[in-house]
């Protein structure tokens, strides 16, 4: 193992990185750290993807001084690149370690094992640090009487670690935090504050709290609980003084039987418009290598006879309403297939002529199937106009011009949290959501109830669609 990059997230290294960032600073709970209002999500990146180590170093570079890792499966892969590029980033004089705050996700408990004092050093080992800012334990879901000692176990194993230098305080996260307190996976965090107040006693180090908060799901900040003498988890929060680490602000879950929606602009095309391109390409590629070789014409071989397959994805990424499309279906597409394929049938003779008429009937299935997908597409409002529609009202208008990933990330900036941890695995998405640093001032008191009820609705319309 390397030398390990000494040092820690200080008050005055946090305040220095935070005022270079732009945007206003944000406390992380009572312990004087800053944060920059967007932090690095890291919790799906790989130590072995360049694009990841390029999208991280750009965030550096651009100011962000939160840095979240920690993959669920526990390959140790997230650690492995924050730390090796935060360290070329010290070491090439872009940030001080002093600046940054490195927040490590722990896997879910209550578990068997609650070793976390073994688990913490590896994951120092991997990011190759010497201390750990902050080591996040994901709780899974209110814990029953059994498992809450191994809960208090794993406490305590954090406060230890505090108490070594290796970290400088933990936290909590988990889902169940924005549930409604009759849903079966609610988390009270007013009960693990008592169980940590018990472990620890008034001066425990449970410090910050994590969990998501998007158009779609607003229960920490919306659902009264009577364990918590109806306050929210947000309530709960403000009145212990934590610091905030959203999670998840650009995946809605609007049903709990699809995967969440991606609460940015598209790119490319739909899904299903994307396949059955891919299809007429594919069945293109068969005809330029096989029959459009053989088959001569005036002009040559006839490769180039069909390359529809290309032209349409074209034709999608000008943004066309249904009736420009109608136009090209009807008035291009639909006469030069027809007259082509009516022309080859007429002519070709023998096993050129079956094997054409074989292709044909796949290629011809092909087109309709990409005709039928556009339109589909095209007929029906994309789901992300629909959430802008949706949270328009509800932002500062110098806000609805930037993308959805960035007014999506709004919405949870409008609470009082410390940051938002957004997931940015390309320096594309950084580059998009670095216009935060020059966005305008939040609303101070939005209506997230109002907010809450109208994408209530718009779930309720997404999970009808097929």
């Amino acid at each position: 193992m390397g030398s390990r990059l000494d040092g820690r997230a200080t008050p005055q290294g946090t305040r220095r990185a935070a005022a270079r960032f732009g945007a206003t600073a944000r406390p992380l709970g009572s312990a004087g750290l800053v944060v920059t209002p967007l932090g690095f999500g890291g919790r799906r990146l790989r130590d072995d993807a360049l694009l990841h180590a390029r999208a991280l170093r750009l965030a550096l570079d651009g100011g962000v001084n939160l840095l979240q890792a920690g993959s669920r499966d526990g390959d140790g892969r997230s650690e492995r690149l924050v730390g090796r590029v935060l360290a070329e980033a010290v070491r090439d004089g872009v940030v001080a370690r002093d600046e940054i705050v490195v927040v490590v996700h722990l896997g879910a408990a209550p578990s068997e094992s609650p070793r976390q004092d073994v688990s913490i050093r590896a994951l120092a080992d991997a990011l190759g640090l010497e201390h750990v800012d902050v080591v996040m334990l994901d709780v899974a879901s209110e814990p029953s009487r059994d498992s809450q000692g191994r809960l208090a176990e794993a406490f305590a194993s954090l406060e230890a670690q505090v108490g070594s230098g290796l970290i400088g305080a933990w936290g909590v996260s988990s889902e169940g935090f924005t549930e409604r307190e009759d849903c079966a996976s609610y988390t009270s965090l007013a009960a693990l504050l008592g169980l940590a107040a018990e472990v620890g006693g008034n001066d425990h180090h449970l410090a910050v709290v994590g969990f998501p908060l998007n158009a779609f799901e607003l229960g920490a900040v919306v659902n009264p609980h009577a364990d918590a003498a109806g306050r929210t988890t947000m309530g709960v929060v403000a009145d212990a003084g934590l610091g905030v680490v959203v999670e998840r602000p650009l995946r809605g879950r609007y049903t709990p039987a699809r995967p969440p929606l991606r609460l940015v602009e598209p790119r490319g095309e739909a899904p299903q418009v994307a396949a059955a391109l891919a299809q007429l390409r594919k069945l293109e590629a068969i005809w330029a290598g096989e029959l459009g070789r053989r088959i001569r014409t005036e002009a040559g071989d006839a490769t180039d006879l069909f390359r529809w397959g290309q032209f349409l994805a074209q034709v999608m990424a000008r943004g066309d309403d249904l009736s420009s499309w109608e136009r090209v279906r009807y008035e291009i597409v639909a006469p030069h297939v027809g007259q082509t394929s009516a022309a080859l049938l007429a002519n070709l003779q023998g096993p050129d002529r079956d094997g054409f008429a074989r292709w044909w009937q796949a290629y011809g299935t092909g087109l309709h199937v990409a005709f039928t997908a556009i339109e589909a597409q095209l007929r029906t409002t994309p789901p992300h106009q629909l959430v802008s529609a949706a949270i328009d009202p509800f932002l500062p208008g110098a806000w609805r011009s930037l993308p959805l990933s960035c007014r999506a990330v709004a919405v949870a900036l409008s609470a009082p949290v410390s940051s938002v941890a957004v997931g940015m695995p390309t320096p594309a998405s950084v580059a998009e959501l670095l216009a935060l640093r020059n966005a305008p001032a939040l609303v101070a008191d939005p209506d997230f109830a109002g907010l809450a009820a109208r994408t209530a609705g718009l779930a309720a319309e997404l999970a009808q669609r097929p």
